[in-house]
Formats: structure tokens, C-alpha cells, sequence
């Protein structure tokens, strides 16, 4: 359902049309997932790979990545992720994500350059983020592409690339 309500948001903003529909929708979502992830975490700890599969595992981490709204929890999960990964529990490309979207939150230098802000042509770039010139290795440490393809590749998904690398 998460997935759902944000691919209609984004179809919905692509195409010009209004979001109110498919935003209270997203917020109707999130919400529940937000009380849910509560439980799970409340109960097992990280959803790891051992409890509930690398697909289980992973689906926790896109919820909690889309819990904005409890900066509080994420900050929870993200220490109970930090041990998953440790003992090889959970994905460390996750555990990335979850730093970056927590950091960026409390308005701290990200480390893998994993959240994005938009110019005004709508062109993406990596938020801020701590010690530029090692970025690339520390994303590859954990499995993630280096950051220009990163940014390209989210670029063409959006339908941007050409604009964005044109007038660069």
C-alpha cells in the first residue's frame, strides 16, 4: 500500500493534476504503518532477516524510511537496524538510507548522500553531506552506486535527465 499511494501521488503530480485525493490518501497510509511499526518494534526489535526474510526485512526499513512524521521512532529503528546489520541481520544499503533520511531530518551532514534536494529546474542533488571527496567509497562500502549515476538515474525516472545534464 505504501508503494501504491506513492506512485499515484507521483502519476498524479507528473500529470498535473490535483494531489489532494491521493495525498490524504498517502497520509491515511503512512499513518497506519506508522502504529503498526510501532508494534512490530515494540515487540521483536528490527524485523531482521531471520524473522521475517530479506523481503520482510526490507519492507520494514521503506516504512520507517516514510515515517517522517515520528523522527523519534526512526531514531529507534535506526539503532535497532545498526545491530541487525552488525550481526548480519538486515541489509547495511538500508541501514544507509535510514542514517542519511534521519540525519537529514535533525538537519545533520548526511553520509551516503542518499537524500536528494531539488533545484528550481527540478533537478536533483545530494543534500548536504560530510566529507564529499570519500563519498563514492563510502556508498560503494555498502553496496550503493556511486553518486552521479545515483543522481542520474533518479533524474531519468523523473523524466529530467536531458534538462538536468544539459544545463549543468
Amino acid at each position: 500500500m505504501d508503494q501504491a499511494v506513492q506512485l499515484e501521488l507521483s502519476e498524479r503530480i507528473q500529470a498535473g493534476q490535483p494531489i489532494g485525493p491521493a495525498s490524504a490518501r498517502q497520509d491515511s497510509v503512512f499513518n497506519a504503518n506508522l502504529q503498526w511499526m510501532r508494534l512490530v518494534l515494540a515487540r521483536y526489535g528490527w524485523p531482521g532477516r531471520r524473522l521475517v526474510g530479506d523481503e520482510g526485512s526490507h519492507g520494514a526499513w521503506l516504512l520507517l524510511q516514510h515515517s517522517d512524521r515520528d523522527t523519534a521512532l526512526q531514531r529507534t529503528a535506526l539503532q535497532l537496524l545498526e545491530n541487525a546489520v552488525g550481526t548480519g541481520d538486515a541489509s547495511g544499503r538500508d541501514l544507509a538510507y535510514l542514517t542519511d533520511r534521519v540525519r537529514a531530518a535533525e538537519g545533520r551532514l548526511q553520509v551516503y548522500g542518499t537524500q536528494l534536494q531539488y533545484d528550481s529546474r527540478g533537478c536533483a542533488s545530494p543534500k548536504p553531506t560530510e566529507d564529499p571527496a570519500q563519498l563514492d567509497a563510502r556508498r560503494a562500502s555498502v553496496g550503493l552506486e556511486p553518486m552521479a549515476q545515483y543522481v542520474q538515474t533518479v533524474m531519468a525516472a523523473l523524466g529530467r535527465a536531458t534538462q538536468c545534464a544539459a544545463s549543468k
